[in-house]
């Protein structure tokens, strides 16, 4: 991974360090990249100090020589490269004497740690004044601006560079264990993206695995109170909610219906006509109730070929009307026909109403059974309330 070197080094201590080593020794110092490009902190300072003013009022400013500048610098990089890391002298295309000493992290020539801006002898005026026609500069201050420029002798100059490699030792030391730092970070965060990813998928999978069985948990749940032919309830279900109903009657004081259906003469369909048509006489049945019974309404079948539909607040008027609906309905259903003989199923229905009073759900379910058997009794293909004369004289049909 490449990193900037403001990623790397504390570009704002260098900074105090070379305002330390400024105040101590009178050279300037800076960072410019191998590219020639002096470096900037984030706010946009230059990360240096002690610039003269011959370079930032005119060497840095007019074109050509702030390009003679930049080439000057790439030139002195070079030099470092080409020979073992150590520090290099040069005199810039304009005229001033720069050093610097490169800064290697992790075997990378990263930035050079520069001075420069002086001279090693004092200047020919005259070689400066022919700059300042030839660039445009104004000549009287372009020459004050010269004045200004320290004179250091070369040992002076070598013992500041000294210096300088120590700094730009330290300045690579700590950069490469900062470079090391991120390396490893960068690693840990790699490997707890891909653990998270993998956390990330077991978790959906595990999601996905747990609605599964949720689902299948329902499914099995429905199954378990569901007649597994028609659909219906089953009369496990039917007794549950029974209880449920038959209690919330008594809370409410609204009357409870049950109606009981039985389809007549069903033996004599399967014996004739096959237990597949009776299967099929069967699901009719269920398909019907269902389609013409409330949302709330339970319908199940209660077994064999008899079902029950129970209805809350129901009044004795409309169970009687729903109950006839169903019979009619099951009665216009075209007859079964098997070598020339026709069989018109019907079914008999008997039902009850549960007075708040009662409150017993078996009472309510005899109560409807014994109206049921006495539909059958009195012809079949009808529909009987229960009463009270009922108890007592029936015989099972």
């Amino acid at each position: 991974m490449d990193y900037r070197l403001s990623d790397l080094i504390d570009l704002q201590q260098i900074k105090r360090l070379m305002e330390a080593f400024h105040a101590l020794t009178g050279l300037p110092s800076t960072l410019i990249d191998p590219q020639g490009n002096v470096l900037t902190t984030a706010d946009g300072a230059i990360v240096g100090v002690g610039w003269k003013r011959i370079c930032l009022d005119f060497h840095r400013v007019a074109p050509a020589t702030a390009e003679a500048c930049r080439l000057s610098d790439v030139t002195l990089s070079r030099a470092m490269r080409s020979r073992t890391p150590e520090a290099c002298s040069y005199t810039c295309l304009n005229g001033l004497v720069d050093a610097a000493v490169p800064v290697v992290i992790d075997g990378v020539h990263i930035v050079n740690l520069f001075t420069g801006q002086f001279l090693l002898a004092p200047p020919d005026e005259s070689l400066f004044r022919e700059q300042a026609a030839r660039f445009g500069f104004d000549e009287d201050d372009y020459l004050d601006a010269l004045r200004e420029v320290p004179v250091f002798t070369r040992e002076y100059m070598e013992k500041g560079l000294a210096f300088l490699a120590c700094l730009a030792a330290t300045v690579a030391e700590m950069g490469l264990r900062q470079k090391r730092l991120l390396e490893v970070n960068a690693e840990v965060e790699g490997r707890v993206q891909v653990r998270t990813a993998e956390l990330s998928a077991a978790n959906a999978l595990l999601q996905e695995r747990l609605a599964e069985i949720e689902r299948l948990k329902k499914e099995v749940e429905e199954q378990a109170v569901r007649d597994p032919l028609t659909g219906l309830y089953n009369r496990r279900y039917f007794d549950e909610v029974l209880k449920q109903e038959v209690a919330r009657a008594q809370r409410t004081g609204r009357p409870l219906a049950m109606v009981m259906l039985d389809i007549d003469r069903f033996k004599q369909v399967n014996d004739t006509f096959g237990h597949q048509a009776g299967d099929a006489v069967l699901k009719m049945l269920a398909a019907m109730l269902l389609r013409d019974t409330r949302a709330h309404d339970v319908v199940c079948r209660y077994g064999g070929e008899e079902f029950a539909v129970l209805m809350s607040d129901t009044q004795a008027a409309t169970a009687a009307a729903r109950a006839e609906c169903w019979r009619t309905a099951f009665a216009a259903l075209p007859p079964l026909v098997k070598d020339g003989r026709e069989v018109q199923v019907t079914v008999s229905a008997g039902f009850a109403i549960l007075p708040a009073s009662l409150g017993q759900g078996d009472e309510l379910v005899r109560r409807a059974d014994l109206a049921m058997y006495r539909a059958k009794q009195d012809g079949r293909d009808r529909v009987q309330a229960w009463n009270a004369a009922l108890d007592g004289v029936l015989s099972t049909v």
